[in-house]
């Protein structure tokens, strides 16, 4: 491995570091901004281009508080300038109910987990996702 595919796979997995912490930050702007302009929201629920992602992640509701736990994290370089990249994502979501400094009690199983699938693209502000996709791998247990 050379010092661009080892800079690649660093930067490549801060930005989705980043993005598990503006989610559960409630941050959406900051989430939307680690997507180029061009980016591309895949989701169960449909797609999303451009603008559009940006008032997708608006649009997640303030009285859920969210703890993303990134697992299995593969970045491939394909390019000085295009990466892939593959996680297991695993979601805990409590509703707050408008109280977000009070204490919340952890459920009792992860409400998703799921299989992300990110192609990232180096621009001037480092590493950008430009396809996000999210596919869910087992529902809560009943």
């Amino acid at each position: 491995m050379n010092i661009e595919d080892l800079s690649c796979k660093i930067g490549c997995q801060d930005a989705l570091v980043a993005l598990c912490s503006a989610l559960d930050a409630g941050d959406n702007d900051a989430a939307a901004d680690l997507f180029t302009d061009d980016g591309v929201l895949i989701l169960p629920t449909g797609e999303k281009r451009g603008a559009e992602v940006r008032a997708a992640l608006n649009a997640r509701s303030s009285t859920i508080t969210t703890c993303h736990i990134m697992t299995n994290v593969l970045v491939t370089p394909r390019s000085a300038t295009e990466a892939s990249a593959a996680a297991t994502i695993t979601v805990y979501r409590v509703q707050t109910e408008g109280n977000a400094s009070a204490s919340l009690t952890l459920p009792e199983t992860p409400q998703a987990i799921g299989e992300w699938g990110i192609d990232l693209r180096l621009t001037p502000d480092g590493w950008r996702i430009s396809r996000y996709t999210a596919a869910e791998r087992m529902a809560p247990a009943k």
